[in-house]
């Protein structure tokens, strides 16, 4: 499901499929910087474990002598402290443009030596007759040779005693893309076993715990236990403009918003709004938005709210649709083309608006807003995400995220700061 995009058919429109990459691959999408280079001593490997949950450490340096001093990038360069001193000889190999500056328009210029070559397979299944029907299409992704010894550099986020932090030293795509074949395995064996599920039409019916869902962690839940389930859902929501999408929208978004309030902990998004509050997280959904209500925003962040609510409505689609990708770093490096910050949050990994930015803009986000349109689902929040997929600005290094802060006005909605590297 790393590489599995579900999408629903409503009575009327036309049955589609969608590619979460299509056959020939973007200019961004997959390409890595092959580099007639030894690799140099110390680099960082990736570990074999999954855990999605940040406070597990999915990532471990392997044994290192001596590391390299800098990380090339197509700005420039940058020194990196926390790494070990090297040996002084010809400039490293041309690493990961760093996330200070998302490098669309300098990647442009770049000349990758190689892309990844891609194949497809297909699977379909039908849920009702008339109303309801769900197209998947499962893309298996095989790196050619060239890729396989890349000797681009990416940095992953890990986290160490509670605080989020960037990793020290850099591994290559080379240690990291193995990793990410074997996690693509897993996503599909879980897909086959969704499959073997009894999926009739009243799958598509929201159940009361889909109702009661007043966190982003219990709507987390609900998705795991059927992915598909999920997101032939929230189409169908969606399609209807049901007021439960709208709901599904305001919860994630709130979540988020708690999570970047306190975005160095890796604390649960409950724990960190009983910090806040002093409160555990209410129980009921009416709890929460009768206490959000109360909630002022000021003009000037209104334009960061309205894209903050489409950037959560995409997220969730991209935890249903595609959750491998979004779970690890090193599928967001290859989509994007650059470092993937993140929301520090231990249970449920929230992405920072530029790494969804980054995703909107690849072939999987204009294939998920192709999703949407052919099934002709009318809602605001798609219409902003047509508008950030063209627009070619970002958001601030260091912000970009909605958060809550305690004002004289009482608690106010406020671009958060989020550290994008932690000593």
């Amino acid at each position: 499901m790393g590489r599995t995009l579900f999408s629903a058919r409503a009575r009327g429109s036309q049955v589609t499929q969608y590619h979460l990459i299509p056959g020939k691959p973007s200019q961004h999408a997959f390409e890595v910087q092959c580099v007639a280079k030894e690799t140099p001593h110390g680099n960082a490997c990736f570990s074999g474990h999954r855990g999605e949950k940040r406070c597990r450490q999915r990532f471990t340096d392997s044994p290192v002598e001596d590391a390299p001093e800098e990380i090339s990038a197509a700005t420039g360069s940058e020194d990196t402290p926390m790494s070990p001193r090297g040996p002084t000889g010809p400039p490293t190999s041309p690493k990961s443009p760093s996330f200070s500056s998302p490098p669309r328009k300098r990647l442009v210029r770049q000349k990758p030596a190689t892309m990844v070559d891609v194949q497809l397979t297909t699977k379909a299944i039908a849920i009702g007759d008339s109303d309801t029907s769900l197209q998947i299409t499962i893309q298996s992704i095989s790196p050619s040779p060239s890729t396989r010894a890349s000797q681009e550099y990416t940095r992953h986020f890990e986290v160490q005693r509670g605080t989020v932090r960037r990793s020290a030293i850099p591994a290559t795509l080379e240690a990291a893309l193995p990793l990410l074949e074997g996690d693509a395995a897993l996503q599909q064996s879980g897909l086959d076993r969704e499959l073997r599920d009894n999926l009739t039409e009243d799958a598509l019916t929201p159940t009361q715990t889909d109702e009661n869902a007043s966190s982003t962690e219990v709507i987390r839940r609900n998705m795991a236990k059927n992915h598909l389930r999920f997101m032939g859902k929230m189409f169908r929501l969606l399609r209807l403009k049901s007021t439960l999408a709208n709901d599904f929208i305001r919860v994630h978004l709130i979540s988020r918003a708690v999570a970047a309030s306190t975005p160095a902990s890796c604390s649960s998004v409950a724990k960190k709004w009983k910090a806040l509050f002093g409160q555990p997280w209410p129980v009921t959904k009416a709890a929460l938005f009768s206490m959000a209500d109360s909630w002022e925003i000021d003009e000037a962040d209104h334009a960061l709210y309205r894209a903050s609510e489409a950037l959560a409505l995409f997220e969730l689609l991209v935890m249903a649709a595609a959750p491998g990708i979004h779970a690890h770093d090193g599928w967001l490096h290859l989509l994007c083309g650059f470092e993937s910050p993140w929301i520090g949050d231990a249970p449920t990994r929230l992405l920072h608006s530029n790494a969804l930015l980054g995703l909107l803009r690849s072939e999987m986000g204009t294939i998920l807003l192709s999703a949407l349109d052919r099934q002709q689902i009318q809602h605001s929040c798609v219409s902003v995400l047509h508008e950030l997929h063209q627009a070619g600005d970002w958001f601030s290094e260091a912000g970009g995220v909605l958060a809550l802060e305690d004002s004289s006005l009482g608690l106010t909605w406020r671009e958060g700061t989020i550290p994008t590297l932690i000593a």
